[in-house]
This record gives C-alpha cells, sequence and structure tokens, in this order.
C-alpha cells in the first residue's frame, strides 16, 4: 500500500519468450469463494508479483493463475456504480478489481494478448470511479471515510503503474481529481496521518510520499510540511504558500473547520450522511471529540424521530473564522439545526443545537447534545460552577462551557453537563416554543485557567424583552477576551442584545477594546 512498484524489473522483456508457450489463455474455470477485498488485495499481490512467480512456477500452472486474475478482473463488473450510491467497500473493491487489477495485467503483462486487452476497460473504470467517487475537488463522500487510505493507495499505484509503463491510468479529468484528492487527503488528515473520524484508518508514510510524487505540487508540500512533520522523517522545502487549511463539500457531506495547518491548530471535522452526523475535534495535536452526534429530542416526553436527511444551510470561511449550519426535519414537523463555528484567533468552539418549532403552543422540550469523547478524554466538572475541563490523565486539552445553564451550581433551574457512555453530554429542557442548547469549547488552557464567566443576555424588541423560544444572546469571557453570541429563534426582527442592535438571524462577535463588536459573521435574514 505504499505506492512503490518493486526492484524496476517488471516489463523487461523477459516474459514472452518461449518458455511460456504462445502466451495464450484459456477460459478457465469458473471462479469460487466470495470476492471481498481481502481477496483483491491478494490478487493484486499475485499480479504485482507475476513476473517473478514465472521463474518459480510450471508454464502452465503459471497461465493458469494469470487466467483466474482476469477471470477475476472481469468479474467485477458487478461492482461497477449504477444509479444507486455503493456502499464503501463496494466501491473500493471495483477500484481494486476492474481498475488496479486490469490495468496491471494489461500494462505490465501486455505480451499475453487476452491480458492486453484489459488496459483500455481499466483506464475506463479507474477514470469512471475517481469522478463518481469525488465531489469536483476530489472530496469523496462521507460513506467513504473508512476506506480513503485504500483508495488513495489504490490510485497511487495505477499512477505507478502508469509512468512504469508509458501509458495512462486516468483520462484527464479523472487525473485532475487524483491530484485533488492528494490535497484533500492532507487536509483531512491527523497529525499522525491517520484520516478524522476513522477508527485506524491511516496513511503510512510511504504513500504520502508516493502520493506527492504522482500528484502533489509544492503547495501540498508546504501544506505537508506543517501537518504532517509529526508522521513524515522527512519532507521536500518549498517556498510555496499552503493552501487553505479549511474546505467544506456539501456533495460530499464533508467539511473541515481549521485556522492554520500545525498539528497543534485547533480543528473541527465534520462528516454527514443520511440522518447521521460525526464531528471530531483536535487541538495541541490531541484528538479531543470523536464520534457520533446523534439527534436526542424529546417533545412531551416522547423521542421524536428524523424524517430527513442533514442538509447545508450556510457555510462561511475566511481568515478569522470557520461556519457551518445544517438542518434536519424532525417526524413532528419540528426541525433541528447545528451550528458549528472556529474562531481561529480565539481558539474557540461553539457548537449549538437548535429545536424550531412551526407550531404557535408551547410544549415540553428535552434536547440532549451528545458529543463522543476520544478515548483517553474525559471531563473533570468545576466543584461550584457548572463548567468543567476535557483532560486526558492529568493534560487539560480545554474547556467545556455550557453557555445556556446557569453559571453556578446554586442556582437549580433544569440541565448538566456530564459524561454519560463516552459521551460529553448537555440536556437542556423548556416549556416553549423552541429551544437553543450551546456548548463552547475554549482550546486555550492557559488563558482558560484564568478568570472565566458567562451569561446569558436580555434580548428586546420594541422595548419588550422576548423570551428564549423568541432569541437568544450569551456573552462569554476568557481571559481579557470576550465573546457575544446572538441567534433569532423566531421570526426575525430589530432587536437589541448587551447594548447592541440587530435584525439578522445570527452572528458571532468579538469584542474589541474599544467595546466596539468586531463580527466573525453575520447571517441576513434574507440570505438564509
Amino acid at each position: 500500500g505504499d505506492g512503490t512498484l518493486g526492484d524496476g524489473t517488471l516489463g523487461d522483456g523477459t516474459l514472452g519468450d518461449g518458455t511460456l508457450g504462445d502466451g495464450t489463455l484459456g477460459d478457465g474455470p469458473p471462479l469460487a469463494g466470495p470476492l471481498n477485498v481481502n481477496a483483491a488485495l491478494e490478487s493484486l499481490a499475485w499480479a504485482y508479483g507475476a513476473e517473478r512467480a514465472a521463474s518459480r512456477l510450471e508454464p502452465g500452472l503459471w497461465l493458469a493463475v494469470m487466467d483466474q486474475l482476469r477471470l477475476l478482473a472481469a468479474a467485477a463488473e458487478r461492482f461497477a456504480p449504477g444509479e444507486e450510491e455503493a456502499d464503501a467497500e463496494t466501491t473500493l473493491l471495483y477500484q481494486l478489481l476492474a481498475g488496479e487489477l486490469a490495468l496491471v495485467l494489461g500494462s505490465l503483462l501486455p505480451v499475453i494478448k487476452p491480458l492486453r486487452s484489459l488496459r483500455k476497460p481499466a483506464v475506463a473504470a479507474l477514470s469512471e470511479g475517481l469522478l463518481a467517487v469525488t465531489d469536483g475537488e476530489g472530496l469523496p463522500p462521507a460513506r467513504c471515510l473508512p476506506v480513503w487510505p485504500a483508495l488513495l493507495a489504490c490510485w497511487t499505484r495505477c499512477r505507478a503503474v502508469a509512468k512504469h509503463s508509458g501509458k495512462r491510468a486516468f483520462e484527464p479529468a479523472a487525473e485532475a481529481q487524483y491530484e485533488w484528492l492528494v490535497r484533500q487527503s492532507i487536509r483531512f488528515a491527523r497529525s499522525d496521518g491517520a484520516i478524522a473520524l476513522t477508527a485506524g484508518a491511516k496513511i503510512p508514510r510511504r504513500l504520502w510520499e508516493a502520493a506527492f510524487r504522482f500528484g502533489g505540487d509544492d503547495a501540498d508540500l508546504a501544506a505537508a510540511s506543517l501537518r504532517l512533520r509529526p508522521s513524515l522523517k522527512r519532507v521536500d522545502a518549498t517556498r510555496e504558500e499552503p493552501p487553505e487549511p479549511s474546505a467544506n463539500s456539501e456533495w460530499s457531506g464533508l467539511a473541515v473547520l481549521a485556522g492554520g495547518w500545525k498539528p497543534n491548530t485547533p480543528r473541527l471535522t465534520v462528516a454527514h450522511e443520511g440522518d447521521h452526523m460525526l464531528l471530531e475535534a483536535t487541538a495541541g495535536g490531541t484528538v479531543i471529540l470523536s464520534g457520533a452526534w446523534p439527534v436526542e429530542v424529546s417533545m412531551e416526553g416522547a423521542r421524536v424521530a428524523t424524517s430527513s436527511a442533514w442538509e447545508e444551510q450556510c457555510w462561511f470561511s475566511d481568515e478569522d473564522s470557520d461556519y457551518l449550519e445544517l438542518a434536519i426535519e424532525l417526524a413532528n414537523g419540528a426541525k433541528l439545526e447545528r451550528q458549528v463555528f472556529l474562531a481561529h484567533d480565539l481558539g474557540v468552539a461553539y457548537l449549538a443545537e437548535m429545536v424550531l418549532s412551526r407550531a404557535d403552543e408551547v410544549a415540553s422540550l428535552e434536547l440532549s447534545t451528545r458529543l463522543t469523547l476520544a478515548e483517553t478524554v474525559s471531563l473533570n466538572p468545576e466543584a461550584e460552577t457548572r463548567e468543567g475541563w476535557l483532560v486526558a490523565g492529568d493534560t487539560r486539552l480545554a474547556g467545556a462551557v455550557p453557555l445556556a445553564l446557569p453559571e453556578w451550581r446554586i442556582d437549580h433551574r433544569p440541565g448538566k453537563l456530564t459524561v454519560e457512555d463516552g459521551r460529553l453530554s448537555q440536556t437542556h429542557v423548556a416549556v416553549a416554543r423552541n429551544l437553543c442548547s450551546p456548548l463552547l469549547l475554549d482550546f486555550k488552557p492557559t488563558r482558560f485557567a484564568k478568570q472565566r464567566t458567562w451569561r446569558q443576555l436580555a434580548v428586546a424588541e420594541s422595548l419588550e424583552r422576548v423570551g428564549p423560544d423568541v432569541a437568544v444572546g450569551y456573552r462569554y469571557q476568557s481571559g481579557k477576551d470576550q465573546l457575544l453570541i446572538y441567534r433569532s429563534l423566531a421570526k426575525p426582527g430589530n432587536r437589541t442584545v448587551l447594548g447592541q442592535n440587530y435584525s439578522s438571524e445570527a452572528l458571532i462577535g468579538r469584542f474589541l477594546s474599544t467595546g466596539e463588536v468586531d463580527e466573525y459573521f453575520e447571517i441576513e435574514t434574507e440570505q438564509h
């Protein structure tokens, strides 16, 4: 899986010299046994080692093996992408068998006539696969996260085969997607080379190096020299500026929010498909959260199911911050929205869930936000206040602040922040039409260890205070830094919060030393 092709002896003209008959293959017996990834990789090992095997096997046996490999490549047509989206393993199988196996047989063993004819359909299968499994900028769909390294390895080996044989592996449009995939792999990788939100789907050093050789450019090397330095012993120096570290694809259901490429830079990675969503948060080079972010909404004591897939509502990214907003329909006609925000300069993330009812009647609402903690991470709650430290052993990683809950535990209004079954859990209850449950993560432990506080702010409209099911405002202070957060939960109006006048749907800003608010972003009503 490292993208290399051995010692260079392949295709040196030692095959078809009369020792193996006339280079023809028979029909062969029908294939038996299941086709799976392990079988595909074993078949590829035989194909790549075919020339060496020729000197060790009887000619008839060697030709029989080649015949079986040919039949296996042909049988892979059953995995060809159709109108319905294929699952991750099926996608990978088609590329390994109909693509790579056929390309290796047709390119490296062209003296065998039946194998020579495999190269053209192999190029078509590989090109079709790359174009079908990427969004136009190299990002695969969220369902392919577990096989991302395997797909990268497959296409990198094919690129190496093409260079060795002097013939292409992909059509030009697909070649461009492969080059984009190399860059996206750096974006979505942790500093150790593993793809975010996967368990052990790691890209090894030699595969990175081969991918850079066949599909990278100076900007990619600049990004890799920062992002992957812990896992790559040496990355060629370049003066090129790295690309933007953040990216989002509505088609793929993937987004990464990041203020930079260095391993210690805070990052949020989001993946969603259907009604499922995953979230990963890293800071200081350590994974803090990684895993499922389920929907857990109850109304009048009954759990409410979802009735649609997640849909993107807003994406905003600049040098100061990233913001992603997603929504999903609930079975009772209500809607759940999620806000994912990262302030690059402050090192603060804001995660909010909102239940938005389409009825005017109030109801008993319960909204639980459950974020999967990394295996070694736990919560150390403060004794007198409701915030806590996310820690790994004795190391403080981040502060967790439940903005909608009272700061002091002596205030017994309902709601809690705790850990349940390996998940950071925040529960918010109210009798209302709408409900907002926000959680703030402060990724700067030295600042969070100093004075910090937060408040739910009064929001007024026409000189009258509105309830928290109409609009909410929060102020968070950590050290000398202060954030202002506003969100309308009902029809937006001209409202005032903390002396600031807004008619927008949502905004997050930072207080300057002058008392003015420097807005990271603002969602105007007509733009949403």
